[in-house]
């Protein structure tokens, strides 16, 4: 195999690689790759299989010839692979210097050349490998979110909204405007079904509006999240007003068997259950309200216990009005 059919094409500035970039060239800085022109095995620096020489830039590409380092068991292996043309794919680790958005495509537009690797998948996603200037290691998201915050979109610039959004979403570079609203309504998708289930649990819809809701979330119809959230404002409002007018009409017995605390602790749980206690709870007992026989005599303690000993139980109030009555009597009889 002669030289020239052994050259390695390290970067084409004219193709665009797995993850949708591309690399100038002619914006590569050789320099300090020249003192060292080492070669590795699939970017990892722990593996030097040899170096390049004759390091040329034609036609927006980076080429060179590989020199093995024949004495290195697997860079014998590699050579021969190479040799026998099981192994033509190569790939470079740059340090990015500068780069732009251009045309809707993202180019590194200067970079310096800081070692390049033989690779078994030239186009694979890790085949170009990106540093920064302190030697880290950069993907290509990291990347753009430099280049986003040293280049913020200026108003009205819709194309660098489109493309910011088209990479945040993880889209292809091809990726229209009708893949991205595709994207946005499936990652809204979870939030949607939320919002219908907990409508219809709080009983803000009815089971066959849930279908229906639930129908249209799945056409991608997402300013359902504005109708649900219009619907259970107006159901919190209407929820206070009950709430209120609960509170007003059985304030004695709340106050009585919840405290305060306790019921604003049982309204968070809703009207309903709210309701559902409060209807629970045993009326409260004033002495101007005891029941009274056809004589309109008071029943004693003794009449409660006999006849009525659950309304002690419930209402310890009642029961300790009754006690003081009934120790007046004694006392009332023993001064007589």
């Amino acid at each position: 195999m002669s030289e020239e059919t052994k050259r390695f094409v390290l970067s084409d500035g004219n193709t665009l690689n797995s993850k949708g970039y591309k690399i100038d060239v002619n914006g590569i800085d050789l320099e300090r790759f020249n003192r060292n022109p080492v070669m590795l095995l699939e970017h990892n620096p722990e593996k030097v299989i040899g170096r390049w020489h004759d390091i040329q830039k034609t036609e927006s590409k980076l080429t060179a010839l590989p020199e093995f380092d024949t004495e290195d068991t697997e860079a014998l292996s590699i050579s021969g692979k190479v040799e026998r043309g099981f192994l033509n794919g190569a790939s470079v680790g740059i340090i990015v210097k500068d780069a732009q958005e251009i045309e809707g495509v993202f180019v590194v537009t200067k970079s310096e050349l800081f070692e390049a690797s033989i690779v078994s998948v030239p186009a694979d996603a890790n085949a170009v490998q990106l540093y920064s200037d302190k030697l880290e290691r950069l993907s290509i998201a990291q990347l753009r979110a430099n280049l986003k915050q040293q280049n913020p979109p200026q108003k009205g610039d819709f194309q660098r909204y489109f493309l910011d959004i088209r990479d945040t979403l993880g889209l292809e570079p091809q990726s229209g405007i009708e893949d991205v609203l595709t994207a946005i309504c499936k990652l809204m998708q979870p939030q949607m079904e939320s919002q219908i289930d907990e409508c219809e649990r709080l009983g803000i819809i009815t089971g066959t509006e849930k279908r229906y809701y639930s129908q249209l979330a799945q056409n991608g119809q997402t300013d359902i999240l504005f109708l649900l959230a219009d619907k259970k404002s107006d159901f919190e409002k209407q929820q206070t007003l009950k709430l209120t007018e609960l509170y007003e009409n059985n304030s004695d017995k709340i106050i009585t068997y919840l405290g305060l605390e306790g019921w604003q602790t049982v309204e968070k749980l809703g009207f309903k259950i709210a309701e559902n206690v409060v209807t629970a709870l045993p009326e409260r007992m004033f002495l101007s309200k005891m029941v009274v026989d056809r004589n309109k005599e008071v029943h004693d303690l003794d009449w409660y216990r006999k006849h009525n000993p659950k309304a002690l139980r419930d209402n310890p109030e009642l029961y300790q009005s009754l006690l003081k009555m009934d120790k007046c009597k004694i006392e009332n009889k023993l001064n007589n």
